[in-house]
């Protein structure tokens, strides 16, 4: 059960179904996912970080960014710009 149909309940949702998972429930208040943002998201993937763990976390981000919209051509639109 995944509490919250944004950005992180969807991310959650997606890797779970490419686990292959089939047992998954998101629940959300509004009417459909991924209708609402919060007001402190910049909409930045910075790669540099202090740590190894915090760099590699960002570049999966990135590489995930980049193989969800291939997958899904009307999700919003990634462009990497930068490293």
């Amino acid at each position: 059960m995944i509490i919250g149909g944004g950005a992180v309940g969807g991310a959650v949702a997606y890797s779970l179904a490419e686990a292959g998972r089939k047992d998954i429930l998101v629940l959300e208040k509004e009417e459909s996912l991924a209708t609402q943002t919060t007001s402190q998201a910049a909409g930045l993937v910075g790669q540099v970080r202090s740590t190894v763990e915090e760099v590699k976390l960002l570049m999966w981000s990135a590489e995930t960014f980049e193989r969800l919209q291939a997958d899904n051509p009307e999700s919003p639109a990634w462009r990497q710009t930068g490293s």
